[in-house]
């Protein structure tokens, strides 16, 4: 995997931990991970094979470390499988649009059930975006 892959994974890994209401602590540290991997010249790749290289870059402990190692050998981690099992990739592509961050995109998925933009839209068209708290009118409207 390139390091933009890796980096994308790992602010895919953050923002649907933030959806879950997960630790702000860990939010963080993926993505800080994300972009300390899209920061580096070196491949990660090349970085994964020699120990302690990943752990000498600040903001990346062992665990994450190892994570990212799996990333590197596997294209994925179990944390990664567990998550999107729960939360589909089309979910976490909602937080692209302006406005809806990860807790509102957690709000829209738990909530009304929206789990593409199509969802988006049809659930904004019918008025039921504004009866969300943390929601309104404003919202509804840069919707659609």
């Amino acid at each position: 995997m390139t390091n933009a892959e890796v980096a994308r994974v790992l602010a895919n890994i953050a923002v649907m931990l933030e959806m879950e209401g997960g630790n702000p602590f860990r939010v963080r540290a993926y993505r800080e991970a994300s972009r300390v991997v899209l920061s580096q010249a070196e491949p990660v790749g090349t970085l994964a094979e020699e120990e302690g290289r990943l752990e000498s870059l600040g903001g990346i402990g062992k665990d994450l470390a190892g994570k990212i190692r799996d990333l590197v050998k596997t294209g994925t981690t179990k944390v990664y499988d567990e998550l999107k099992a729960k939360i589909p990739l089309e979910v976490v592509a909602l937080t692209e649009l302006q406005g809806l961050g990860p807790k509102r995109v957690g709000t829209l998925f738990q909530v009304l059930g929206v789990k593409n933009r199509a969802d988006l839209e049809q659930a904004a068209r019918a008025g039921r975006l504004r009866d969300l708290p943390g929601f309104g009118e404003k919202i509804e409207q840069n919707v659609l």
